[in-house]
This record gives structure tokens, C-alpha cells and sequence, in this order.
């Protein structure tokens, strides 16, 4: 799928969203239209297609900055 981008960047943010909503990973897969297994993923630091990552952070109308995904750039990129 990708690499593992390492600990507390997006899995930590892509889980606590997930969990401040109150909904297990299969509700939150289903309704972003992924798998549960690519959610885990996610959630356990695997950066894999942008298109994916772009349907999470849209599901939790935040920015892929604070989704984690490009924490080395501040909070202005654009995808």
C-alpha cells in the first residue's frame, strides 16, 4: 500500500477523529467508501494513494495538513 510514515503524525489524527465522533472503523470505512482494512492502515501510519487520503480528510472536513499528512509543510498545502 505505502510507506509507514512513523508515530504520532496522520494514524494518531485519522483515529482520534474517528473516535471524537464516536463510530467504529467499519461505520467510518463504509461511509468514506473504503475498506476497513485500508482504514487500519491508515490508522497505523501507512501512506498509500492521495485520493484515499483526500476522501478521509474530506469525510472529517479537515485539510490533509491537519489530517497529518504533510507535516513538514505548515498548514497551506493544496492538493
Amino acid at each position: 500500500m505505502g510507506e509507514c510514515i512513523g508515530e504520532y503524525a496522520m494514524e494518531n489524527n485519522i483515529r482520534e477523529l474517528r473516535v471524537k465522533m464516536g463510530i467504529s472503523q467499519q461505520r467510518c470505512a463504509d461511509e468514506i467508501g473504503i475498506s476497513r482494512r485500508t482504514l487500519q492502515r491508515y490508522e497505523q501510519g501507512y501512506l498509500g494513494g492521495i485520493e484515499y487520503l483526500k476522501k478521509i480528510a474530506d469525510f472529517f472536513d479537515v485539510s490533509l495538513d491537519e489530517l497529518g499528512v504533510f507535516p513538514e509543510k505548515g498548514n497551506n498545502t493544496q492538493i
